[in-house]
């Protein structure tokens, strides 16, 4: 497969989505055209596709997952330059969003395809590495000429496969977004994530036990759930030297000034002053305005275990060393 050349059959063709059919898992194909991975997420840039007329015959493109690995083993995609890690409700789809902004940095936000090989039971684990070697391949593979870097941001709940990607990736730099964890629970409690809400997730990502979840409430479950999330980072950022982590309290603008150097992106301050116009605008609504979080009335939580988390987080950041 020559790879790079638009002429090329399935250049400009990209996995989006699993499908399994009887126990076998398939991969299917869209078309991009010259649409690039500007939007909040990775499905608003795969939605906005789907009425190119490559995407438009009735149709559906499927290849097999060994198809997929074959077809990127010729690919020579672009750096990638880091890995965004999350707790959700904590800045991450801004910094996405701004990393998007130049020309040369192709930005991947929460695809689903990744977690729905990650949390495929029908792949075994050797069966899955080297196709998610395979699709951050196609992710990052070289559409436009400028295009010099690659940024992945995961789902909040791929903190517990933190460890296994960087078996994947044992160069490349991880950063982790946090947040005060009550500012995260007031968050969701205006508009919840599907993390956040029982059952939506397979409850073993969680290591949560059912008889006990049905015993909590709501916000109380979204605190359990920061708790698992906080500790894996604590885990994780005590034993990594090439992670970082980054507190929403610093400011989004100050988190991409410390990204940029420790993602090697070189960002001009033209570049910035681009970005600070988009800091303006609503993260997952570039059309709407950009509001703070309003106080909203949260009571009898316990949230003892995960402020301490909280706590020992800050205390790892401040002295971990890069």
């Amino acid at each position: 497969m020559e790879t790079g050349v638009a002429t090329h059959p399935i250049f400009n063709w990209m996995p989006y989505k699993l499908i399994e059919k009887e126990g076998v898992v398939f991969v299917e194909w869209i078309y991009l055209g010259e649409k690039r991975f500007t939007d909040p997420f990775f499905d608003d840039t795969i939605a906005r596709c789907k009425s190119l007329p490559h995407n438009s015959t009735g149709y559906k493109i499927i290849s097999t997952a060994d198809n997929v690995v074959e077809w990127a083993e010729e690919i020579k995609p672009v750096q990638i330059s880091g890995f965004i890690f999350h707790v959700s409700r904590c800045g991450s789809t801004m910094v996405s969003q701004l990393l998007a902004i130049p020309a040369s940095c192709i930005v991947i936000s929460e695809a689903p395809l990744i977690d729905q090989i990650l949390r495929n039971t029908s792949l075994s684990r050797p069966e899955k590495i080297p196709l998610i070697q395979a699709v951050f391949k196609f992710f990052g593979r070289k559409r436009f000429e400028e295009e010099t870097q690659v940024i992945l941001k995961m789902d909040a709940w791929h903190l517990f496969e933190i460890k296994n990607i960087r078996n994947f990736f044992p160069d490349v730099p991880f950063a982790i977004l946090y947040r005060n964890p009550i500012e995260v629970i007031r968050s969701h409690k205006r508009l919840r994530g599907m993390h956040m809400i029982p059952e939506l997730l397979s409850q073993a990502i969680f290591a949560s036990e059912e008889i006990e979840i049905k015993k909590l409430s709501l916000d109380q479950y979204g605190v359990r759930v920061l708790e698992k999330y906080f500790q894996a980072i604590a885990d994780f950022s005590a034993v990594d030297s090439n992670t970082k982590i980054f507190d929403y309290r610093q400011g989004i603008e100050n988190i991409i000034r410390e990204l940029d150097i420790f993602f090697a992106l070189f960002h001009s301050e033209k570049m910035y002053t681009q970005m600070q116009e988009r800091l303006k605008t609503h993260s997952k609504n570039p059309e709407g305005s950009f509001q703070c979080d309003e106080e909203v009335q949260i009571n009898d939580l316990d949230l003892t275990q995960v402020n301490n988390l909280y706590q020992q987080i800050a205390l790892l950041s401040h002295r971990k060393i890069y």
